[in-house]
């Protein structure tokens, strides 16, 4: 998906296009190599890994110069989908060498994003290093936009705290949370009224929906990789 700033695109991979009505925020790796890439005439910022991959993947593509990461943190997004502004976000989790190493955050139904996003509102310091408005931090709230029942308002919450998940260092627990809510809410899930023209459909179908029309927009491309 890319996420337009000025005349180039933060791009960043998901397995779950239909959550984008939920975005608050952008996560990227602060110690990751990052890259300018040329791709079909759109100026591109992915990892080094991703834009090696891409290569592979597509004709037109052409890699430029090494990007600091650093300076997009704290700026804003136009997110594809929601069509509103989000902020970018500093977040080690993000893993240079899976996806595109960009991040979005849905934190409602995302266990990662939620932790990750809880644990920045409790790092002052952190966000005082990244020149972050610290209120604003605080004040970023997750977006419910799937019906799961009995999962509550934001399943992301009700599993960490099942699971007595407190720390983004708790990466084991994180990804078995991950892998069951994703696979409850597929098969589950029903899209509530902020995703619009997708309200009432069950998440296994607005998933198909979603992508094939931010594809057709430009909003987004099909970026392959592999599962392990």
């Amino acid at each position: 998906m890319k996420f337009k700033i000025g005349d180039e695109y933060l791009v960043a991979a998901t397995l779950r296009p239909e959550t984008v009505f939920g975005q608050t925020n952008l996560w990227v790796n602060p110690n990751a190599k990052h890259v300018r890439a040329e791709v079909n005439g759109e100026r591109w910022i992915l990892s080094e890994d991703a834009a090696q991959k891409l290569k592979y993947q597509k004709e037109d593509v052409v890699v430029k110069e090494n990007v600091d990461i650093k300076k997009y943190i704290g700026k804003k997004v136009l997110a594809p989908g929601a069509n509103r502004e989000i902020i970018v976000l500093p977040a080690s989790f993000c893993d240079p060498k899976i996806g595109t190493g960009i991040v979005t955050s849905v934190p409602s139904h995302a266990p990662y994003d939620w932790i990750a996003l809880e644990d920045l509102k409790k790092n002052k310091k952190m966000c005082e290093e990244y020149g972050l408005d610290y209120p604003e931090i605080r004040n970023l709230e997750p977006i419910s936009l799937i019906k799961l029942e009995g999962w509550g308002t934001h399943p992301a919450q009700h599993i960490c705290e099942r699971e007595h998940i407190t720390s983004p260092d708790q990466v084991v627990e994180l990804e078995k949370a991950k892998k069951e809510i994703y696979k409850e809410e597929h098969h589950k899930g029903i899209m509530l009224e902020i995703s619009g023209k997708y309200a009432g459909k069950r998440v296994e179908e607005a998933k198909e929906l979603v992508k094939a029309e931010l594809i057709e927009h430009g909003k987004a491309d099909i970026f392959h990789d592999l599962s392990e």
